[in-house]
């Protein structure tokens, strides 16, 4: 990903706190900061991106997938239990 993809797809959010992600709904560009980490999200993660529950519903998608991204735009592995 290039860095201009990168900084236009984090503009906008407020500054991360630990323990905490950001998400952002790749369909519409929705954004919600700062949401609490759920045990499935990677340690490295900043960004998740995932389809918001609007979008959900307007494609029809059941189970939409979720792609995790460091701070320098990396994809990160979802984490395994």
């Amino acid at each position: 990903m290039t860095a201009r993809v990168w900084q236009l797809r984090t503009s906008g959010f407020r500054k991360l706190m630990p323990g905490h992600i950001h998400l952002r709904c790749p369909h519409c560009g929705r954004k919600q900061s700062n949401m609490r980490r759920g045990k499935y999200d990677p340690p490295k993660a900043m960004l998740a991106e995932t389809l918001c529950e609007r979008c959900c519903v307007s494609l029809g998608a059941l189970e939409p997938g979720v792609e995790y991204y460091d701070a320098k735009g990396n994809s990160v592995a979802e984490v395994t239990l």
